[in-house]
Order: C-alpha cells, then structure tokens, then sequence
C-alpha cells in the first residue's frame, strides 16, 4: 500500500469515525439506544481502541439494562484509557446497579484519584459506604460533597440519613 493510498485510508477512517460517533449520540439523545448501540459498534470496527466510544457504548448498554455488557464496555475502555474520570464514574454507576458496592465503592476511589473535586462522585461513594455500614465515613463523604456543591439536596438528604 503506498503512503497517499495509507493516507486516504486514515482520512476515511477520521471522517466515519466523527460521523458515527455524532449518529450515535444523536440516537441517544433520541432514546433510540438500539441505534445508537450499532452507530458506536461501527465506530468499533474501525477504531476499536477508542476509549471515548468504549465508554459511550457502556452508557447505552446500560441504558437497555444489560449491566454486563456495560461493564465489559467499561473495562474496554479502561484498557486504552486507564485514567479516564468518566469511565470510572459510570463504572461505579453499573456496579452499583448491579448490587456490587464494594466494587462500586472502588470506582469512586478512583475516579475521585482523577477528579477530587467532583461532588457527584463524593455523593455516590457515600451511598456506598452507606449501604456498607460505614457511616461515619459515609457522613464525611457527604460532607465533602456538600462542601464542592452545597446546592445539592440529594447530600444533604443524604447527610441528614447517615446522621440517624
């Protein structure tokens, strides 16, 4: 293969990868998840080591209730990207969901790793702790997340539980 055919093929590959990721989203945007769901598998087969699309494809395995397979997306992405907040985050989220809150509990640990300054993240690790009995960690949990964004009801309610 010459260089300008390697070139072409690149440019191709750029172009239908941007123009299935935007399907994608827009079927999600939709609720369409189906479609959505073949839109990033086809960004897959030509650029399978897209942490970004990995992740986008665990959100909408999730979205139609198949936890596994979203956690398989997840940790596909988490191959290429290690270190990307948003994979961790919606990996608690699935675990989480899938009853697993120790594992869940981990994924937060990591994501706030990433991004310490994310109250989502604090308020989701307080449920853990939470359902695990550790309550006053749950508690200082909350606070935190209280303290990046004191607007939040759902901490503070959260708060108000641990304290009981």
């Amino acid at each position: 293969m010459t260089e300008l055919t390697t070139n072409k093929r690149q440019v191709f590959i750029s172009y239908a990868t941007e123009f299935w990721i935007e399907k994608g989203s827009a079927f999600a945007d939709l609720c369409h998840y189906e479609e959505a769901l073949q839109a990033y598998d086809k960004v897959l087969a030509l650029n399978p080591d897209n942490s970004d699309v990995w992740r986008r494809k665990g959100l909408i395995l999730h979205y139609l209730d198949r936890p596994e397979e979203a956690l398989q997306a997840y940790d596909r992405a988490l191959e290429f990207d290690p270190d990307a907040f948003a994979v961790w985050y919606n990996k608690g989220i699935a675990l989480n969901d899938s009853g697993r809150d120790r594992e869940a509990l981990q994924a937060y640990e990591k994501a706030l790793e990433l991004n310490p300054d994310d109250s989502d993240s604090w308020h989701r690790k307080s449920i853990e702790l939470y359902k695990l009995g550790l309550y006053e960690e749950a508690r200082q949990a909350c606070d935190l997340a209280i303290e990046l964004n004191p607007n939040d009801f759902d901490t503070w309610l959260r708060e108000d539980i641990a304290l009981k």
